[in-house]
């Protein structure tokens, strides 16, 4: 996929458990590592930005647990943070480009791979944003989807992702603001089919008005027969 000019994006310890599900000695599969063009350094669990913390378990004795420090962006990411959650992956560098950097440890890079890019972030991504109300993490993958321009499609306020089969389309539209959400879309030349869950839709002269309560889904299904 990468080597084919897809882009990648992991979170650490990519293939740590092989397909028996023992955990590998080097922390990464070696195909990991040559993907990502790293070697697995070391990995260790952090504290989180509150305290008393909710998701980390006691400490038991001093060190165990590294303080808690957002990643630095640096390179073409100077300014950009990522808050790291529950885990610090550091690496080696091999001829992958270091972007982030947890004190002066790299712990995170991206590796020109083929005709497409490989990024590998040493943390968990996903928890910080809803757990810390943070949008840092969120701040940073959109710059590296900027880059490789990937840019959301919108149905004026509303997401839209597109799944294609032969002859149907699913429009998944989401609204993720808190306030409900009204927009008319042009469908052009399909045809209605339906909702996936038989929600009733509203369609005038090839115009669908889409409702769409906070942090609600609608997926209209299309024939484009």
């Amino acid at each position: 996929y990468v080597a084919a000019g897809g882009t990648l994006i992991s979170e650490a310890c990519p293939g740590r458990h092989d397909r028996f599900g023992f955990a590998r000695p080097g922390g990464i599969s070696p195909i990991a590592e040559e993907l990502f063009s790293v070697e697995h350094y070391q990995v260790r669990r952090i504290h989180e930005p509150q305290i008393p913390p909710k998701w980390t378990p006691r400490e038991l004795s001093y060190g165990r647990i590294l303080p808690f420090k957002p990643f630095r962006g640096i390179g073409r990411f100077e300014g950009y943070q990522v808050l790291p959650s529950f885990c610090v992956e550091v690496y080696k560098v091999k001829e992958s480009t270091p972007i982030l950097l947890y004190g002066d440890s790299v712990v995170g890079v991206v590796n020109k791979f083929g005709k497409g890019l490989a990024y590998l972030i040493g943390t968990l991504l996903g928890h910080a944003y809803t757990a810390f109300d943070d949008s840092n993490n969120q701040r940073f993958l959109l710059k590296v989807l900027e880059d490789i321009s990937v840019m959301p499609e919108k149905c004026g306020r509303l997401n839209r992702r597109r799944r294609i089969s032969k002859d149907l389309q699913a429009w998944f539209i989401f609204n993720m603001t808190s306030q409900t959400a009204t927009e008319i879309v042009d469908i052009g030349e399909y045809t209605l089919v339906g909702e996936l869950i038989q929600r009733d839709l509203s369609l005038d002269s090839g115009k669908l008005k889409i409702k769409v309560r906070p942090f609600d889904i609608l997926c209209p299904i299309l024939s484009t027969r």
